[in-house]
């Protein structure tokens, strides 16, 4: 949004005499009145409706609200709905949004500057439409004369980055209609890539002649492809999937081919409503290029989240570096982070490159970001602002693109508040934060359970259910990674279909002893006794602790075991 527009709109206002805290114009259009401004404007109209009709049937239940303004700001038209009574009767046909009498808004500014703007939240001059965000693109004739604006708008909560896209291909679409009475081949391509765009807004759409040349493309599609690609043969490694094809032109929807190493949303297992809205909110993110920050407890998947937001985004072809924080030496730190060059300090003798410059034009993972020390924290505030980094021993500021991903498990704003972590670096991380459920919280353990043992090449097999229930009374310090551990320790003891509550071992008998000077002969007695209860007979327990039932029987007479 430009703010100088949005600034020279609100002294306008100001100097007309309007008040940002004085009630809103609603004045309305009726009757006679309205008939005769929608009959001025039937041609236009006329090739509106066709779209508009779509419009509805694509934003019927999703709280947004298409409408058409003539030039002097009155609604002609409109398509769904916001779901706020108050706003929809002031969005409904036959009131007006000009400048003059809605103050700054998207609509207004359109008709003032006739170019595409948003106005988001408190960039509306009244405070009553603080709420709003709106996205508005003019419409010209075929001969050029200005004919308004189509214009769409939601609650801020709902903003989406492509909505102004979106009234520029209405826009598109419109203007198409109007060159033609007839509806050509092109008109049909642009109503139909309106309602892909209607429905996939988010999605890098491009469209193909012959399923090789590229002759549309969205934004999202140029920021993967470039922005020259128009004309040009769709490059190897994105496939897609097909939406419409007319007359050797095919709508399409890219795909990056990602790294096989890497994880995706695919993988992430769960029916907990918890994760599946992590997941939900993840997709977003990757649709987008901001700085996300996961929360979470050590086992809980962060790894694995930030690797699927990566190979979902536009950088999935580009290089995905993770860099634990709390694992390096802390006068290593930025020499990992940056690089060196050859002879920066005793020991470098050659030139290396670090994680930020291995990282350009993908993401870099940064991991336990909490720990990073306090000086480092500063260098990484540097890179961030000037999208450079310097070598430790070099001179020469090296551009660098990439995507800033973090991950901790403790609370960060309470390390700042605690002066442990800057807060400018803080808020420079925090685009979006997501937040991963502990295992103990979530609902879908039995779940969670047959896909890691899916996983392990195990997934005939399943879990009786007193083990289920033996899991399911476990507090899970470790959440999924120990999980996956116990599973594991339990597909060790038993070779059983069905896994009972004997082969789950939360804690080995060593780990629940006192202290790690337990007499090893206490020890063997301990574990002798467990496989025994746990077993029910000498033969099962014999084969848990992996020794003959003579030998078993000679231990137990040893340690005077009392059957």
């Amino acid at each position: 949004m430009d703010r100088a527009l949005i600034e020279a709109s609100r002294r306008r206002c100001e100097q007309s005499g309007l008040s940002p805290l004085d009630s809103v114009d609603k004045e309305k259009l009726a009757g006679e009145r309205l008939a005769a401004v929608l009959e001025r404007h039937e041609p236009l109209l006329l090739h509106a409706r066709p779209i508009f009709e779509h419009l509805e049937q694509a934003m019927a239940g999703r709280a947004y609200t298409a409408v058409l303004v003539n030039y002097r700001g009155w609604i002609l038209l409109r398509a769904g709905r916001i779901g706020d009574a108050a706003a929809d009767e002031a969005l409904d046909v036959g009131t007006n949004w000009s400048e003059e009498s809605k103050g700054t808004n998207a609509m207004g500014l359109v008709l003032q500057e006739k170019q595409p703007v948003v106005i988001h939240g408190e960039h509306h001059f009244y405070q009553d439409h603080h709420f709003l965000t709106c996205a508005a693109s003019p419409v010209y004739a075929p001969d050029g004369t200005f004919c308004g604006a189509v214009n769409i708008s939601t609650q801020k909560e709902n903003y989406h980055p492509l909505l102004l896209s979106l009234t520029s291909t209405i826009s598109d679409a419109l203007q198409a209609h109007m060159r033609a009475d007839s509806r050509s081949e092109e008109e049909q391509f642009l109503l139909r890539e309106l309602e892909e765009t209607s429905k996939l807004a988010g999605l890098p759409l491009v469209t193909l002649k012959d399923n090789r040349y590229v002759i549309r493309a969205n934004d999202r599609a140029k920021a993967m492809l470039g922005s020259h690609i128009i004309g040009k043969e769709l490059p190897a490694g994105y496939k897609g999937m097909s939406g419409s094809t007319i007359s050797r032109r095919s709508l399409m929807i890219l795909h990056p081919e990602t790294r096989s190493d890497l994880y995706t949303f695919h993988d992430i297992a769960g029916s907990c409503p918890s994760i599946l809205r992590v997941k939900q909110l993840a997709e977003r993110a990757a649709g987008s290029d901001y700085p996300v920050i996961i929360y979470g407890e050590s086992g809980t998947g962060k790894e694995l989240l930030a690797q699927a937001v990566h190979t979902a985004g536009i950088r999935a072809m580009r290089p995905f570096v993770a860099l634990n924080c709390s694992a390096i030496p802390e006068q290593l730190v930025e020499s990992e982070l940056f690089g060196y060059e050859k002879g920066a300090f005793t020991g470098a003798a050659q030139r290396s490159t670090g994680k930020f410059e291995a990282a350009h034009q993908g993401t870099i993972f940064l991991d336990e970001i909490a720990d990073l020390p306090l000086h480092s924290q500063g260098a990484l505030l540097r890179v961030i602002q000037e999208k450079t980094i310097t070598r430790i021993g070099g001179i020469k500021p090296i551009p660098i693109d990439v995507r800033i991903i973090s991950a901790t498990n403790k609370n960060l704003r309470r390390e700042v508040e605690e002066g442990r972590f800057r807060e400018d670096l803080y808020y420079r991380l925090k685009g979006i934060h997501l937040t991963l459920p502990p295992l103990r919280e979530r609902t879908d353990l039995q779940t969670l359970c047959g896909v890691l043992l899916e996983q392990l090449g195990e997934g005939s097999r399943t879990l009786c259910p007193e083990a289920l229930e033996k899991l399911e009374a476990h507090r899970w310090p470790g959440n999924v990674r120990e999980l996956q551990s116990v599973l594991m320790q339990a597909l060790f003891y038993t070779d059983e279909p069905f896994i009972g509550p004997e082969a789950i071992q939360l804690e080995a008998p060593y780990e629940r002893s006192a202290g790690t000077s337990l007499d090893l002969h206490e020890v063997e007695k301990s574990t002798i006794v467990q496989a025994l209860q746990e077993s029910g007979t000498i033969s099962k327990a014999a084969e848990i602790l992996g020794i003959t039932r003579s030998t078993l029987y000679k231990k137990i007479e040893k340690y005077e075991i009392e059957l």
